[in-house]
């Protein structure tokens, strides 16, 4: 194969691609979104206005690259964890402290 054939194999192609039509939106139901999300179904029925649910019927269904779109620019960040708090120790002291009495010592 030449230069001029790979050329002309891509010009073919380019004109192929362009041609197509894009590929139609993929609906899904809540339970295939939520397992794209990783979450639970309820999850998605929770925030399913949110996310853009479509009724059919007595169905919910999604247009999943319009769902992720929504929960990128809505999705709040999860609040950040309770700061720890560490017990401070108390400082050894110069007095002599009394023994414990117990009963192997009486």
């Amino acid at each position: 194969m030449t230069a001029g054939d790979l050329e002309r194999l891509a010009d073919l192609i380019a004109d192929r691609l362009t041609d197509r039509p894009p590929a139609p939106p993929r609906i899904v139901g809540a339970a295939d979104l939520a397992a794209i999300f990783g979450v639970s179904r309820d999850a998605i029925y929770e925030h399913a206005d949110d996310l853009g649910a479509l009724r059919i019927g007595g169905a919910l269904r999604f247009d999943v690259a319009d769902a992720i779109e929504r929960a990128r620019t809505t999705a709040t960040p999860p609040p950040a964890p309770p700061a720890v708090t560490t017990r401070r120790r108390r400082s050894r002291t110069a007095v002599e402290l009394l023994p414990i009495r117990t009963e192997r010592t009486r």
